[in-house]
């Protein structure tokens, strides 16, 4: 059987073991996802990027941690939520983040409106691609000023798409509090986009 075959769970197994091929699989599957995660906590790609390998890293050294009752992206993401929060307490953003895009951006299953951060684009011409950047990047400079906690929620939930379950596991919260910050921070985040966002 070769790695591609191989489930997530056995690659974790193997890693353990010591096998470098195998947790290189799992760096593969989960890099750019987390990439795109840590890039928009911190506000700059050059910071993501280092702290996405120093994440990687960490998580090779504690795979005897992992439990496999829980999901390995799961567990993976809160020791990147946790490292972004770090370093966003330690240091201010600087830089831009290019864009916010992503899939699921927005959904919303569970009741209660999700916030939309993907500008639509109907057909418009120049004046409207330049209202549209105009909006995305007072959207990247509304998320970059939420305080860290609001804004691992809005970048879990409605960038990213993760389930209210995933986030919760993630940033180590009951459904509850997620429920609650995520509506605060999208309060906080709708006040700052107020002029986009219309009444």
């Amino acid at each position: 059987m070769s790695h591609l075959d191989l489930d997530e769970k056995e690659l974790v197994r193997r890693a353990r073991r010591g096998d470098r091929l195998s947790f290189a699989r799992l760096v593969e599957a989960h890099q750019d996802r987390l990439f795109n995660a840590v890039a928009r906590m911190v506000g700059n790609r050059d910071d993501a990027a280092d702290l996405v390998q120093e994440v990687f890293l960490k998580a090779f050294r504690a795979l005897d941690e992992f439990r496999e009752e829980a999901r390995f992206f799961t567990w993976l993401y809160r020791i990147a939520m946790n490292a972004a929060i770090s370093h966003r307490r330690r240091a201010p953003a600087r830089g831009r983040v290019v864009s916010l895009s992503a899939p699921g951006g927005g959904a919303e299953t569970e009741g209660e409106p999700g916030l939309s951060l993907d500008p639509e684009d109907p057909a418009g011409g120049p004046g409207r691609d330049a209202e549209l950047r105009e909006m995305g990047g007072a959207v990247e400079r509304a998320i970059a000023g939420l305080p860290a906690e609001e804004r691992a929620l809005v970048v879990l939930r409605d960038v990213d798409g993760c389930t209210y379950e995933e986030i919760a596991e993630v940033l180590s919260i009951s459904l509850a509090t997620v429920r609650s910050r995520l509506h605060r921070a999208r309060l906080d985040l709708r006040g700052r986009l107020e002029k986009w966002l219309g009444d």
